[in-house]
């Protein structure tokens, strides 16, 4: 028997701040017949006739669920932003006994978790729902300009904000948060017709977030900072554009001089979605995982 520990209503009410991730719980759910656990109780009752247990972030889209450590159960937690979580996770991975922990975030997880083993950590990014992903590389409508979006407030979005200060970069007031408020299909039609597509975070939280993958798997051109989960990811100079303060402004006339020039790096961005990172190979991964005898350092892509 296996599971997955979400809170019910947080899951029917998509509020999941990374649509696609509320795609991936449905799927482990159908795919792999979970019983869905809600509170302790749920725990209880089945804990002995678990094979593994599939754990959304305790306190925001699950309880927080005390597992009990003489069962042959294996677990393994989906965790996102390492920065925020100093403060509990370790313990919580200790005192339950949390066989791994899924990080889209690598380098930040080792980063800011350091007291966890490194042996539990899977590098396990964010990933596009098969039929959501482009079948191919379309014309685009928009290509005089460069697109970014997202929320710009935080540290974390300070980059971000450096880009949007360039008159050939158009600024929209569309986050993930407010992809909640529409169709996630409309939000990845809306991303196809951009020609170059912006994704940054900040030096200090060198997040690969979701839009990566995303403006990827629209087929937009993905002009993204370059982090240092990027290779560990696949993406390289030949599908899509990294940079960085310094060469932001020149790749971004090059760009902008001969749109077409960059046709097949909007290729190959696709193609890298559709060969590594769709809600099937992330499945593929956790079969893997929990059929494992032993632990695997990294699984990587």
């Amino acid at each position: 028997m296996r599971a997955l520990v979400v809170d019910p209503d947080f899951h029917k009410n998509r509020k999941w701040v990374a649509p696609g991730f509320g795609y991936l719980v449905e799927e482990i759910i159908k795919t792999f017949e979970c019983k869905i656990i809600a509170c302790q109780k749920d725990y209880d009752k089945i804990c002995d006739d678990l094979e593994w247990v599939f754990i959304t972030q305790p306190g925001w889209s699950a309880p927080w669920i005390k597992f009990h450590r003489n069962k042959k159960h294996k677990l393994a937690m989906m965790t996102s932003d390492p920065h925020d979580k100093t403060a509990w996770l370790p313990q919580y991975v200790s005192d339950n006994g949390v066989d791994y922990l899924l990080c889209p975030y690598w380098e930040a997880s080792l980063k800011f978790l350091p007291t966890i083993l490194r042996k539990k950590f899977v590098f396990f990014p964010w990933a596009i729902p098969d039929e959501l992903c482009a079948e191919s590389v379309k014309t685009p409508s928009v290509k005089d300009k460069l697109m970014i979006f997202g929320s710009m407030a935080h540290d974390a979005y300070a980059l971000r904000r450096w880009c949007c200060k360039f008159s050939f970069v158009e600024k929209y007031q569309r986050s993930l948060e407010d992809v909640g408020k529409i169709p996630y299909t409309d939000y990845m039609k809306w991303l196809g017709k951009f020609g170059a597509i912006v994704c940054a975070g900040s030096w200090e939280y060198p997040f690969v977030f979701p839009k990566f993958y995303e403006s990827a798997s629209s087929g937009s051109l993905l002009f993204a900072q370059e982090v240092s989960d990027l290779p560990l990811a696949g993406f390289n100079h030949t599908n899509c554009v990294k940079f960085r303060e310094g060469n932001f402004v020149e790749l971004a006339a090059k760009y902008l001089k001969n749109p077409s020039a960059f046709d097949n790096v909007r290729r190959n961005g696709l193609k890298l979605i559709k060969s590594k990172h769709l809600l099937s190979h992330r499945l593929q991964k956790l079969e893997e995982l929990f059929g494992a005898d032993e632990y695997v350092e990294r699984f990587y892509i």
